[in-house]
């Protein structure tokens, strides 16, 4: 995160943490991405994520609220469609729906089942397909990531079933 916050695509403006009891307790942060076409135009998209809540909040309405609020204010900011990869159990009753329905593929030409779309101007891809891309933001050197976590105290990482499920429906 300390790396997209410095890069051209990260959007400060849709960032937002949520507290209790002036505690952070939850984040959601947002970058500028695009969908080709096959004929090489660009449209630009936007995409979320992380989006955050601390395990001890969870289950509260946190994470929905940040999603809801922060969509709000995108679509007031003339942003028109959010392209995300997540479970969609999460996402769905946000509105969002699987980028195939709208003939959206990843950047392999592929339509996992975690790859979620919500057009914020209805009809944006309406006849468009094409291709997704996320900004290069996320194009993270090992070494470096590697060099940041030395740089707080160990602790012990851990494999969440939520990490599987991920794994499994950006590959679906």
């Amino acid at each position: 995160m300390h790396t997209i916050r410095h890069h051209p695509d990260f959007l400060p403006e849709l960032s937002f943490v949520a507290t209790v009891d002036e505690e952070i307790v939850g984040y959601i942060m947002y970058t500028r991405s695009c969908v080709r076409e096959p004929s090489g135009a660009t449209r630009p998209t936007i995409t979320f994520g992380p989006v955050c809540v601390h395990p001890a909040n969870q289950a509260q309405g946190i994470g929905s609220t940040l999603i809801r609020h922060s969509l709000e204010m995108a679509r007031r900011m003339g942003h028109q469609a959010v392209i995300i990869l997540g479970d969609p159990h999460h996402y769905c009753k946000q509105g969002f729906r699987n980028s195939a329905d709208f003939g959206i593929s990843n950047a392999d030409g592929k339509y996992p089942a975690g790859q979620l779309l919500l057009e914020l101007e209805p009809g944006f891809f309406h006849g468009i397909t094409g291709s997704f891309f996320y900004s290069d933001a996320f194009q993270l050197d090992p070494e470096k990531v590697a060099e940041f976590d030395r740089s707080f105290p160990i602790k012990e990482k851990k494999w969440q079933p939520s990490q599987e499920i991920y794994s499994i429906l950006s590959r679906a």
